[in-house]
């Protein structure tokens, strides 16, 4: 059981589920906007320490996402560099024209 204490503004949890074959399942949950995304961040640099090859980001409970959030995940895959696969599970509707309207679709595999 994991119990993780926000602060009253943030509507927002990520989650490291597991490090499977090199790829790291992050459930998303909530509003990603400016306020959660310290939250990824952290998370984001704990699969960096483990050396993940790739990344699921679970966003079945994912509500909305902001665009800064969008431009996060953009730069950092630009960083991890063209072999570092992201993939996209779960997305709503919402979620995946924020991410379509960025034109990141076109660097993450949409599931």
């Amino acid at each position: 059981i994991r119990v993780r204490i926000l602060p009253s503004g943030v509507h927002f949890s990520a989650d490291l589920v597991e490090v499977t074959g090199g790829v790291a399942r992050i459930a998303l949950e909530g509003n990603l906007d400016s306020k959660g995304l310290k939250y990824l961040q952290d998370v984001m640099a704990t699969v960096k320490e483990q050396k993940a090859t790739g990344i699921e980001f679970d966003m079945i409970q994912l509500e909305a996402i902001s665009s800064e959030a969008v431009r996060y995940l953009i730069f950092t895959k630009q960083k991890l560099g063209s072999s570092f696969n992201i993939t996209i599970v779960g997305a709503s509707v919402q979620v995946k024209e924020a991410i379509q309207n960025s034109e990141f679709h076109y660097a993450v595999t949409m599931k």
